[in-house]
């Protein structure tokens, strides 16, 4: 707790003199980033935007309470400005701590010197920089940025921050780091696909030394983007891949306009739905490029009938034996008594080779109510015929492109007794929940989680429902 409240001290201080300098913070974590291969993860977070969303003024009881402490911070804190990061990864030793860095503006060197000395901060300089070490935080101070580092054991706090500002100062980053920087969301997180894909990745370690070299021609300069944005009664997280041309042909993930698994699933109206449509071609090319015979490998740990279907596929067995559709939705009405047993119908799509595999699978299913049908194109299956009858399936909202994209699905808390799950602790959030819906393909994805009431957002519905929990808890304890 000590730690925490020093570097949450350290933090509402250094805001305190943010300032715009020559070089804006994006800018000054831009430089830091280029040509860093060190780096798996940065970003942003917006905290003035979530305190207003969470419209902590109009908060019962708490919200005075809460708006007298942020006035005194707001004296001094600059939380119009985002908080930029960067995590370091120095290793992949699963015992190993990475290195987070944090980038603030600084107004008045001297004035911020003079108030964390009056903390009881031991201040050193070195040139123009300043610097001190609390724990494992170490801050430097030059120009108008502050930087601070959490680091565990840090044994050498001018050296290091010597070197980030000399990052910093360097040549500002072109082409894809800044595509994520720039944008504007609540939250945004940039990974560094080229980073986590280096030879010291155990998993690319263990590759031939021209598999390796491929990879990381095919992922240099790749990045994945991840933003999360609180609205009015949802929340939403999209994501976007930058990748090289030639990564992006290599993708297997297919569209389909038309969602043609939509009649192969039956009737009724699910809880809970999952889609996939690959170009498994694509997906068994990519994956004999980087581990020959590794189809082999798998019929033969698999043995049985999987490895006879494999061995009869011939040379692209995967893409002969499956279509890549799947797809399953999962029922779950209540009964008088408030019970529910679940449903579920599903869709495997067979190829050419494919059908005596299927019919194999339906003797070992067909068990009880189950209904089991094999087709030229796949076996569907149900364990309640009656959602197997003649229809369409009745979708809950939010769900237009279930089964048109590579990877879609959902989750409906709709009419849904909760009750049962018995939640604890931060998953009564769940109880807000109308439904979840996520899509993807192979550049792009979201999430929307959508509450049950539209018109407040999301992180204030969040903030009310925890303050009453907690209400709930104090009022119950036996003093």
């Amino acid at each position: 707790m000590k730690k925490i409240f020093i570097l949450s001290s350290l933090i509402v201080f250094l805001f305190s003199c943010g300032s715009h300098g020559n070089r804006s913070t994006k800018d000054y974590v831009s430089a830091f980033l280029n040509g860093n291969n060190k780096v798996v993860l940065f970003g942003k977070a917006d905290i003035n935007a979530v305190l207003n969303k969470a419209d902590y003024k109009n908060v019962p009881k708490f919200g005075n309470l809460v708006a007298d402490q942020l006035k005194t911070i707001e004296k001094g804190l600059n939380i119009q400005t985002p908080i930029f990061f960067a995590l370091e990864l120095n290793s992949f030793k699963n015992d190993e701590k990475p290195n987070v860095y944090a980038f603030i503006d600084v107004k008045n060197i001297d004035s911020t010197i003079t108030e964390l000395t009056k903390m009881g901060q031991d201040i050193q300089k070195s040139g123009d920089l300043s610097y001190f070490q609390d724990g494992d935080v170490v801050v430097g101070l030059q120009d108008n940025l502050a930087i601070l580092l959490v680091k565990p054991n840090e044994e050498k706090p001018k050296e290091v921050m010597e070197a980030a500002f000399e990052k910093v100062n360097g040549d500002i980053s072109e082409g894809n780091v800044n595509l994520v920087l720039e944008k504007n969301a609540d939250m945004v997180f940039g990974v560094r696909i080229e980073s986590l894909m280096s030879s010291e990745n155990p998993g690319i370690a263990s590759l031939a030394k021209d598999k390796q070299e491929k990879i990381q021609t095919l992922v240099k300069d790749c990045y994945s983007e991840t933003m999360i944005s609180f609205n009015n009664g949802e929340v939403v997280i999209e994501s976007k891949n930058y990748m090289s041309d030639e990564l992006k042909a290599k993708m297997f993930m297919k569209s389909d306009p038309n969602a043609s698994i939509l009649n192969k699933l039956g009737s009724g109206s699910p809880k809970l739905g999952l889609a996939i449509n690959l170009d498994v071609k694509k997906m068994q090319a990519l994956m004999e490029e980087f581990s020959p015979g590794i189809i082999k490998s798998l019929g033969e740990s698999l043995g049985g009938p999987a490895q006879l279907a494999l061995m009869m596929g011939g040379d692209d067995a995967l893409s002969n034996i499956f279509t890549g559709e799947i797809g399953f939705v999962l029922f779950g009405e209540p009964k008088k008594d408030m019970s529910v047993i679940p449903d579920l119908n599903f869709y495997i799509g067979f190829g050419s080779k494919g059908k005596p595999l299927a019919e194999m699978a339906k003797n070992m299913l067909s068990r009880g109510t189950m209904q089991i049908n094999v087709s030229n194109d796949g076996l569907q299956g149900a364990t309640n015929p009656a959602f197997m009858n003649a229809g369409h399936l009745n979708l809950p909202k939010g769900c237009e492109v279930f089964g048109k994209k590579g990877f879609t699905g959902f989750i409906n808390f709709e009419g849904m007794d909760m009750t049962s799950f018995e939640l604890e602790g931060q998953a009564k959030l769940l109880l807000l929940i109308k439904y979840v819906t996520f899509e993807g393909d192979n550049e792009t994805g979201k999430i929307v989680i959508k509450a049950k009431e539209g018109k407040e957002n999301i992180v204030k519905q969040s903030v009310q429902f925890i303050l009453k929990e907690l209400e709930s808890n104090i009022a119950g304890m036996n003093m």
